[in-house]
């Protein structure tokens, strides 16, 4: 395996590191290999003269902010020693404690590396390495694109040389599955889902379960046959393979976040419905010894364009409707309303007014929602969450880097702007 690792290092990429970086106290040492991730995983040689503790990154859909589009949004790293031992595995950004989040915003400074999301799938090491090392770096779900791996030796002021922020097999975003014949064979144990958050692609679940020493393990598995309706409906059944074992005799309740990739539902809408905006319903189950129950009926839909107001409002009906919440991330601002009807599809449009641009002060962005009801005659009162490209509104030139931003959000209803509530998520 010795042999093995020395030809890696020499066919991927090759270096050693001193235990003084360039002779300088508290110099980082930046190694980045930014390549196309194809079926085979990604292999980064190196090799440290004494010991050094190493921040290693593997990054993907982050890229955006540097026009690098790529379709990589779960990568995955394992740390190798020479011998072929896995030495570490790496933890997506979001999954990370307070206090692993804080030591890795110390590391990521002193190491100058560009800064990641808190919500980011982006894969994060930091261990202490020694001697020739090798790091693989893979997409949990094979998914294929551009993906930068970078290795940061941190300054040895910086942080405590015993720290390290490692993961395991679990601690990844799992990805969703096709149901597969013998699903009916396999009966799951107790669950409970409490709550869930659908964003983009990632399905969060928090989940309550009884169980003994090691966690119980989830499966997420979706029918690729799409029920016909207006819009189509997905049925996805989470599965509790339950270890069934308890610890010196006791069972513990259990409360856990997990986390899926569920992309492939996703690709499985395309190529059904090849000719349709992504626009579809899925019904969240729990899979319980024989028993399927509903939890929740979920939305997903392509990510809406904010729009430029430029000759003013456009002609059109501007029907009423609520908002009822409001919320920003880094990629998606979120407005959940609520309208009379249920029997169409409604119309939704995010109009932003340009801003007056101040160096000295805090620049206000108006943003006003246009509702069409499409005539709709039915008078149920459904709610509906609107999912807006907030990154892709910031690039915008008009928005001017550096500048600071209050956001107000207004409903137009019939000619008349009522503001609904103001924020600051500086661009």
């Amino acid at each position: 395996m010795k042999a093995l690792s020395t030809v890696l290092f020499l066919l991927f990429l090759s270096y050693t590191i001193t235990a003084d970086p360039i002779g300088l106290e508290g110099t980082a040492v930046n190694f980045s290999i930014r390549a196309e991730l194809n079926e085979k995983p990604l292999i980064h040689g190196l090799a440290i003269e004494g010991t050094q503790l190493v921040l290693f990154r593997a990054v993907g859909t982050s890229l955006d902010q540097f026009d690098v589009h790529t379709e990589i949004n779960d990568p995955y790293l394992t740390l190798y020693d020479a011998d072929g031992k896995a030495l570490a595995r790496s933890v997506p950004v979001a999954l990370l404690t307070l206090t692993e989040r804080e030591l890795l915003d110390k590391a990521t400074t002193a190491s100058g590396a560009f800064p990641l999301a808190d919500d980011s799938k982006e894969a994060i090491i930091i261990y202490p390495v020694s001697g020739p090392a090798t790091l693989h770096a893979k997409s949990i779900s094979g998914n294929k694109g551009e993906l930068l791996i970078e290795s940061y030796v941190i300054p040895t002021d910086a942080i405590e040389a015993s720290s390290e922020i490692v993961g395991n097999e679990r601690d990844q975003f799992n990805t969703i599955q096709i149901m597969g014949t013998d699903f009916s064979e396999k009966k799951g144990a107790g669950v409970e889902i409490l709550d869930y958050d659908l964003t983009d692609d990632c399905l969060s679940l928090i989940v309550k379960y009884s169980g003994g020493c090691p966690l119980d393990e989830f499966d997420l598995l979706y029918d690729p046959s799409f029920l016909e309706s207006n819009p189509p409906q997905a049925n996805i059944y989470l599965r509790n393979n339950s270890h069934q074992n308890v610890c010196g005799g006791v069972v513990h309740q259990f409360t856990e976040k997990i986390i899926f990739n569920i992309k492939p539902l996703v690709d499985s809408f395309n190529e059904s419905y090849p000719n349709s905006p992504i626009d579809f319903s899925i019904r969240l189950y729990t899979h319980i010894g024989d028993t399927d129950t509903l939890y929740s009926i979920l939305t997903y839909k392509d990510l809406l364009e904010i729009e430029w107001l430029e000759n003013g409002f456009p002609d059109g009906v501007e029907d009423p409707f609520e908002i009822n919440e409001v919320s920003f991330d880094p990629q998606v601002l979120s407005i959940t309303t609520s309208y009379s009807g249920g029997c169409a599809d409604h119309d939704f449009r995010l109009l932003a007014e340009a801003p007056s641009i101040s160096q000295s002060t805090t620049s206000t962005l108006k943003l006003f929602l246009i509702h069409d009801g499409k005539d709709d005659e039915c008078d149920a009162y459904p709610s509906e969450i609107l999912q807006f490209d907030y990154a892709n509104f910031l690039k915008d030139p008009v928005i001017q880097e550096g500048n600071n931003y209050n956001v107000e959000i207004y409903t137009r209803i019939n000619g008349v702007n009522k503001l609904y509530d103001s924020y600051s998520p500086t661009p």
